[in-house]
């Protein structure tokens, strides 16, 4: 529900840079439809039409920002940026509200840096040292996350051409019996 609300109040920050006046309904139609994305890559998207663009963007302009590819190094920046980011907005004991706003890419790396407890309890003198290792660690993540998705997407191939094989084979079979 926070992710929302976030959303939201950017989209309203958004109209008001740009001078222009928007809806309450429009506003709202548009947040329901971002919230479907991780909140992050929503906010990334927020922030480029911050910079971009010179009117209140339609919702097409968004979701082309949220779904341009954007290099490892990058996104393995902003996301590790994000986590600390949620550290000082909720805190050591709201760890089921980070999760839910920081979404399921950049939580794998909290869990991989030692857990919600280990990065709330970081102090000023070790924050640029564990501002680099969770870079590092979200670098990672990044990578195994497209390493992941690219590995089912080909091991479904070639599960759909082995079935496909092997379905041809007992066509054949079914044919020969039939004669």
């Amino acid at each position: 529900m926070q992710n929302k609300q976030d959303i939201f109040d950017q989209l309203r920050k958004l109209a008001i840079s740009k001078g222009q006046q928007v809806t309450e309904e429009r506003l709202q139609i548009y947040t329901e439809f971002l919230a479907k994305y991780e909140h992050g890559e929503v906010m990334r998207a927020l922030l480029k039409c911050f910079k971009e663009v010179k009117f209140f963007p339609d919702i097409s302009e968004i979701i082309k920002a949220i779904e341009e590819p954007i290099d490892i190094e990058t996104e393995a920046q902003i996301m590790a940026g994000e986590i600390l980011d949620a550290a000082k907005s909720f805190g050591q004991y709201q760890a089921n509200e980070a999760k839910e706003a920081l979404g399921s890419k950049a939580w794998y790396s909290v869990e991989r840096f030692g857990g919600w407890d280990t990065i709330c309890g970081l102090t000023y003198t070790e924050l640029n040292t564990a501002r680099a290792q969770l870079k590092n660690i979200c670098k990672a993540s990044v990578k195994l996350k497209n390493i992941d998705s690219k590995q089912i997407e080909n091991h479904g191939k070639r599960g759909l051409t082995r079935l496909n094989e092997l379905m041809g084979e007992n066509l054949k079979q079914l044919e020969s019996k039939n004669e």
